[in-house]
C-alpha cells in the first residue's frame, strides 16, 4: 500500500490531474453541446419527462440525473448530458485518488490518463447513458472502500454500502461490487478481520434498503423489470457455437482497444504474481486490490457470454481498476524495461487515442482517405441526420391533421418513438404500437383504447413485413410515402434509411397479444 504524502510531488500531481480534467470537462460541454442524440439517450430522457421509482430497463438515476441537466440547460442535447459530463469528471478525479493511494502519483496520473482515452470511457463520458451514473458511483464506492481498509475506518462501510446502492438505482450490475469486496478481505490477510465484524454486512443492508424502490416498481407491474433482466442474460437464439464469446471478447477490445484490452489482461496477471516488496514492484494489498474488482466481473461476462450475447458496456466498471493495474504496469516497464517495451506502451495508448479520436470526428476517416460505407460506420453515425427525419415525418404529420382527426406519432420500438419525440417541433408525445416488437417502457406509457379513430404517422427504422401486415390490420388504411433517406459526406451509402407510412382510422388492438418477449 502507497500512502499519500502532503509534498511538492503530491501537489503537483494534483494540480495536473485537476488542469487535465477542467480542459477535458470543457472540451465535452461544447462537444456534447452540438452533438445529435444516440437512440438511447433520446430514451433515457423520455424516461425524465416521466419520473417513476425504476423502469423496464434499469432503475431510475439516469432519469434524474438528465432531469437535473434538463433544468439548467433546457430539453437540449446539453441539458440532457450536462449532469453525466460533469460525474465523468468526478470518476476521472475519483479514480486518480483511488490510483495514488494504492500505487503513488505517477501511477495515479498515467490510470487518469487511461481512463479518459480508452474509447468505451471516453464516448461514454459524453452519452447520456446509465452507466455514467453508475460508474461514478462505482468510482466513489472504490475511493471510499480504500479509505475504510486503508485506515481502519468502521464507520466506511456504510458509506460504502450507500455508495453501492444508490449506484445500484442505475444499474444493477453495481451489486458486482459486493463479491468483488468480499474477495479482496478473503485474499488480503490483514483485512480478513472484517469478516469478523458486523459492519461490511451492515453496509450491504444499506446498499439493499437505497433499491427499495427498484423492487417496489417491479411487484407493482409484474416484474416486468427483472423478467426483462432474466431474458437479456439468455438471448441464445440463433448463436453457433462460442458466438457470443468471440463477439464478447471483440466488444471489449474495441471498448478499450485491442492492445490496452490485452494490456489489461497481462496487467492483471502480473500483479497478482508481484511480492509484497515495493522494491519488486506494487504492494500485496494493491495487487489484490486491483485484480479482485476487475477480475471476477470479467470472468463472470466471459461465463455469460457462453450462452447469451452481452453488450459491450456490460463489464464497464471492471476497467476501472483493471485501468490501473495498467498504469501500474506500464510504468514498472518504462522504468526497467528497454526501447522495445517503451515504444510498445506507446503504440498502446496511442491506438486508443486514435480510436478515441474516430469515435468523437467521424469525418476524419474520409478525410484521411479511407473509403468508409454507411454500414461499416454505422455505430460513428448513430447521433446524425435526427433533423432530416423529423421534418419528413413533421411533414407527414401536418398532411394527415389537414384531414380533421387528431394525429399521432409512432413507431414499433423505443428508438424511433424516443429520437421523434425529442426532434419532431413540439417534442409530441409519441405512442409505442408493439406489431411483433418486445416490450419495453413505453409499454407503461401507450394507452392504445385511447388513439381509437385518430390517424397516424407511422415511422420503422427497417422494412418489417410482419409489422406492416399488423399495421393493416389495425389502421383503415396504410398509405405508403417515399423512404427517408439521410446520407453523410464521405460516407458511401445512406447514413440513414427510414419508412414512413400514412395511417387513417386506427382500430384499436390488444398489445398482449402482439408483442415478442422482454
Amino acid at each position: 500500500m502507497t500512502t499519500v504524502k502532503d509534498n511538492s510531488e503530491s501537489r503537483s500531481a494534483t494540480r495536473v490531474a485537476l488542469l487535465f480534467l477542467l480542459v477535458l470537462t470543457i472540451f465535452k460541454i461544447g462537444y456534447g453541446a452540438r452533438l445529435g442524440l444516440a437512440e438511447d439517450e433520446a430514451y433515457y430522457w423520455q424516461w425524465s419527462r416521466h419520473l417513476d421509482l425504476s423502469y423496464y430497463d434499469q432503475g431510475p438515476g439516469i432519469a434524474y440525473l438528465i432531469r437535473f441537466g434538463t433544468l439548467l440547460a433546457g430539453d437540449t442535447p446539453l441539458g440532457i448530458r450536462l449532469g453525466g459530463i460533469l460525474l465523468s469528471a468526478a470518476v476521472g478525479w475519483l479514480t486518480f485518488l483511488t490510483a495514488r493511494r494504492w500505487f503513488g502519483e505517477q501511477i495515479a496520473l498515467w490510470s487518469l490518463g487511461l481512463v479518459s482515452v480508452a474509447p468505451l470511457f471516453a464516448v461514454g463520458s459524453v452519452l447520456a447513458t446509465y452507466d455514467t451514473p453508475q460508474m461514478f458511483f462505482w468510482a466513489a464506492a472504490l475511493y471510499a472502500f480504500t479509505r475504510t481498509v486503508q485506515e481502519n475506518r468502521s464507520g466506511g462501510w456504510y458509506l460504502v454500502g450507500a455508495l453501492v446502492g444508490l449506484g445500484a438505482l442505475c444499474k444493477m450490475t453495481m451489486f458486482l461490487f459486493a463479491p468483488c469486496a468480499l474477495l479482496f478481505l478473503l485474499l488480503a490477510p490483514h483485512q480478513r478481520r472484517w469478516l469478523a465484524t458486523p459492519h461490511p454486512y451492515l453496509g450491504f443492508l444499506i446498499a439493499l434498503a437505497l433499491y427499495t424502490p427498484v423492487l417496489l416498481w417491479n411487484a407493482q407491474h409484474d416484474w416486468l423489470g427483472f423478467r426483462h433482466t432474466f431474458t437479456l442474460g439468455n438471448r441464445t437464439r440463433d448463436a453457433k457455437p462460442l458466438q457470443w464469446v468471440g463477439d464478447y471478447l471483440g466488444g471489449q477490445a474495441l471498448a478499450l482497444s485491442p492492445l490496452l484490452f490485452l494490456a489489461e489482461i497481462g496487467a492483471l496477471a502480473w500483479l497478482l504474481r508481484r511480492r509484497s516488496s515495493r522494491s519488486e514492484g506494487p504492494g500485496e494489498e494493491a495487487a489484490h486490490f486491483a485484480g479482485a474488482f476487475s477480475a471476477p466481473i470479467l470472468l463472470f461476462c466471459l461465463v455469460v457470454s457462453l450462452r447469451s450475447k452481452l453488450e459491450i458496456n456490460w463489464p464497464v466498471a471492471a476497467h476501472v481498476t483493471g485501468l490501473i493495474a495498467v498504469a501500474a504496469w506500464f510504468v514498472t516497464i518504462r522504468q526497467r524495461s528497454g526501447i522495445g517495451r517503451r515504444a510498445g506502451i506507446a503504440v498502446s495508448v496511442v491506438i486508443a487515442f486514435l480510436m478515441t479520436l474516430v469515435a468523437f470526428f467521424p469525418a476524419l476517416l474520409p478525410a484521411a482517405g479511407l473509403r468508409v460505407t454507411s454500414d461499416q460506420a454505422q455505430k460513428l453515425n448513430q447521433t446524425y441526420g435526427w433533423p432530416q427525419i423529423a421534418a419528413r415525418v413533421q411533414a407527414a404529420r401536418e398532411t394527415l391533421a389537414r384531414e380533421g382527426k387528431p394525429v399521432f406519432i409512432s413507431g414499433i420500438n423505443y428508438r424511433v418513438n424516443s429520437v421523434l419525440a425529442f426532434y419532431v417541433p413540439g417534442q409530441p408525445r409519441t405512442q409505442n404500437l408493439f406489431l411483433g416488437s418486445r416490450r419495453n417502457q413505453y409499454w407503461f406509457w401507450t394507452r392504445p383504447q385511447t388513439l381509437v379513430g385518430q390517424n397516424a404517422v407511422l415511422v420503422l427504422d427497417s422494412i418489417d413485413p410482419e409489422a406492416l401486415a399488423l399495421a393493416r390490420r389495425f389502421f383503415a388504411s396504410v398509405e405508403e410515402q417515399p423512404p427517408m433517406i439521410v446520407t453523410r459526406p464521405g460516407f458511401s451509402g445512406p447514413a440513414r434509411l427510414w419508412h414512413l407510412y400514412l395511417c387513417r382510422d386506427f382500430k384499436g388492438y390488444d398489445p398482449e397479444r402482439h408483442t415478442d418477449g422482454y
